[in-house]
């Protein structure tokens, strides 16, 4: 800024710290600015998050993870009158993991839903269930299925490869 005013400003100390504070503040307008409009999207939202909760009727819990709360709003975002195999999908594919198998079982009258983009359960499988039972009819089942490292991926593997971890981690990585 400094070098567009007349040359005898240019070694000007009060012009510098002048200009110098200028430039600090309109960092932070722009700053704020930029945070407003992140704002706009509940994948990039935080302190605004809370005003998508409302718009969706979702409950306020300001102890859950951020992620987990633009997950639920993402999936409510995504539903719609007609509910089909690939709108259920779409919705399930909101949350963490992101892929989703997703299969009508007529005999049954159920819904399978198996989640194969992560292995083990989300964390957020409560909100899941919920958002899922209030798009799917209600007298069509919903069946969950989940995907694990089943002993055939880590048989090649020796018990000193596997120490660093617990079952549970085994069950859920992708050890091959």
């Amino acid at each position: 800024m400094i070098a567009q005013m007349p040359s005898n400003y240019h070694k000007d100390p009060l012009t510098h710290e002048l200009k110098n504070a200028e430039a600090m503040e309109l960092d932070r307008v722009r700053a704020q600015r930029q945070d407003v409009f992140l704002q706009f999207d509940p994948a990039t939202a935080t302190w605004g998050i809370a005003n998508w909760e409302k718009i969706f009727g979702i409950p306020i819990d300001e102890t859950k993870p951020l992620q987990e709360r633009r997950e639920v709003v993402i999936g409510r975002m995504r539903f719609s009158d007609t509910v089909s195999v690939a709108k259920i999908k779409n919705v399930a594919s909101a949350w963490s993991g992101g892929e989703v198998d997703v299969k009508e079982n007529y005999e049954r009258f159920a819904i399978e839903i198996k989640f194969v983009g992560k292995r083990g359960i989300p964390a957020n499988m409560n909100d899941i269930k919920q958002t899922l039972r209030e798009l799917i009819p209600a007298h069509l089942g919903i069946d969950y299925y989940f995907t694990y490292t089943v002993w055939g991926e880590v048989k090649s593997k020796t018990w000193g490869a596997l120490k660093n971890y617990n079952w549970k981690e085994v069950r859920e990585r992708e050890m091959v």
